[in-house]
């Protein structure tokens, strides 16, 4: 698990436990919200449906609320930057394309706290968690990567009907794409980068380069503009080829 997860995971006491009280007060400053106590149970299942399409009906069903209500709450939780959403990307590849968007928290300790798991339970073999907490927190690293760089990039992700998924796609403004794959994983295959290498043989030179993040600390080729990395790679001196300009990120 990547040191600064671990940390977030760490950090899952008062401070976090005290921003699910805080949220619906700042909710509250601009907005009427009539059932401000379903917002940390609306928080707590978009944590746990992070990296996965939003289907907004069985989130209200969930909450007994209805379908307008549900938005209307996402929409507050995204203006106070509790939440965001990663679109999906489309150039038409595929006719069977999916649509929706995804939701991630902006906090992947408070993502932790939420879903009641912590450091020590994570690193149990087959924590269902695992997996979504370390997308959103690939996602928190990579807002603040967009934060930082000079070169603009939209973050967007995806998905068909197919089963080709891609987590993370960072397209630039000149339309040049990096694209990502999560693993939850200290050991990734070549198998885990098939959608990638779909990807990049559908783009041609459009496509920078993909990359297959991982839990392990090894780098390993692919080949032609493919590899695996250590999500430590997002913060540590590695150059990412077609990233901040080839630049190590860091």
């Amino acid at each position: 698990m990547p040191t600064t997860l671990s940390a977030d995971c760490r950090s899952g006491g008062r401070q976090i436990a005290d921003s699910t009280q805080v949220t619906p007060g700042r909710i509250r400053e601009f907005a009427d919200i009539r059932q401000a106590t379903v917002l940390p149970q609306l928080a707590t299942l978009v944590a746990d449906r992070a990296g996965h399409p939003l289907v907004v009906d069985d989130i209200a069903k969930g909450l007994g609320l209805s379908r307008d209500t549900v938005q209307t709450y996402l929409g507050y939780f995204e203006t106070v930057f509790l939440m965001a959403t990663v679109r999906p990307w489309s150039t038409n590849l595929s006719s069977r394309e999916t649509k929706s968007p995804k939701l991630f928290l902006t906090d992947s300790g408070l993502a932790a706290h939420l879903l009641r798991t912590d450091e020590r339970s994570l690193g149990q073999p087959g924590n269902q968690f695992l997996g979504r907490l370390v997308e959103t927190f690939v996602f928190t690293e990579l807002l603040k990567l967009k934060g930082l760089t000079n070169d603009a990039f939209d973050i967007l992700h995806y998905r068909d009907r197919d089963g080709r998924e891609i987590d993370f796609i960072l397209e630039a403004a000149d339309g040049s794409i990096f694209a990502i794959e999560v693993k939850a994983s200290a050991s990734p295959t070549v198998k885990d980068a098939r959608h990638l290498s779909w990807l990049r043989d559908k783009l041609g030179n459009r496509f920078t380069a993909g990359i297959v993040l991982h839990l392990g600390d090894q780098g390993v080729s692919y080949g032609d503009r493919l590899m695996a990395l250590p999500v430590s790679a997002l913060w540590g001196n590695t150059v990412i080829p077609g990233m901040s300009g080839g630049h190590a990120v860091g």
